[in-house]
Parts: C-alpha cells; sequence; structure tokens
C-alpha cells in the first residue's frame, strides 16, 4: 500500500508542474501583451500624428486586456498550486 501511496504521490506532483508553469509564465505573457498594446498605442500615435484618445483608446484597452488575462491564469494557478502542494 506504501508503494501505491508513493506512485500516486509522485503522479500528482508531476501534474503540479503545469500549475507551477501557468503561474509563473502568464503573468509575462500578459506583459508582452501589454507591452504590444502600448507599442501600438505609440504606432498610431506617429501614424496619425495625433494624441487624441480615439487614436490610443483601443491599444490601450488591449494592453489592459491582455494584463488582466495574464492574471486570470496566474492568480488561480498560484492558489491551487499552493494548496495542492500543502495537501500533498
Amino acid at each position: 500500500m506504501d508503494s501505491q501511496i508513493a506512485h500516486e504521490t509522485d503522479e500528482i506532483a508531476e501534474r503540479l508542474n503545469f500549475l507551477a508553469t501557468v503561474g509563473s509564465v502568464a503573468p509575462f505573457v500578459g506583459l508582452f501583451g501589454t507591452v504590444w498594446g502600448i507599442m501600438n498605442a505609440f504606432l498610431n500615435i506617429a501614424e496619425k500624428q495625433d494624441t487624441s484618445l480615439t487614436n490610443v483608446a483601443g491599444p490601450i484597452a488591449e494592453a489592459l486586456f491582455a494584463t488582466g488575462m495574464g492574471l486570470v491564469a496566474a492568480i488561480p494557478a498560484v492558489i491551487f498550486y499552493n494548496k495542492f502542494t500543502g495537501d500533498l
């Protein structure tokens, strides 16, 4: 029985790597989306030679959305990683 418990524990521990990876990588993916959106906002300003809200609102909204999606993925992954690690 101890052997089976050790086997199951090893399998669960291997799956925790996915949660750890998502928890650590997702914020950087969101940050990349943020940088991409801000870069697009600056390109719109340079292209139209106008800094009005209509030129930058779309790309900035996309940047904020990307940041939010990164956090939506990362926060639960870290919470569940910590919970499952503690339970394990």
